[in-house]
């Protein structure tokens, strides 16, 4: 089994992606399951683990939504705000879901 351990999905919003410098132009557009769906057959990779690009509640969940939907999407490893006083309730109301493999 050949599994991609580390790649992004995200819908390019040059604000919540600032880090992309002029450098990374190639980066600047939407990466989308089905983008990548073409390509991981075509090399015969039998599943991905995504990973969080953009520091946010919203975009795990958006990991988390597409891994639940997709399934070459083997898991996600996604962000989570660990200064939080109430992190352990934040983890404990992830931690059923299979889907969420690392922070």
């Amino acid at each position: 089994m050949k599994i991609d351990s580390h790649h992004h999905f995200w819908k390019y919003d040059p604000v919540r992606y600032s880090w992309m410098n002029e450098r990374m132009e190639i980066l600047k557009k939407d990466y989308q399951p089905n983008d990548l769906l073409v390509e991981i057959e075509r090399v015969g990779i039998d599943g991905v683990v995504s990973v969080q690009a953009d520091q946010s509640m919203q975009e795990t969940n958006e990991l988390l939504k597409h891994a639940a939907q997709h399934d070459f999407i083997r898991g996600v490893v996604g962000w989570f705000p660990l200064a939080d006083p109430a992190i352990e309730d934040i983890l404990a109301e992830y931690s059923g879901n299979p889907l969420l493999k690392g922070v």
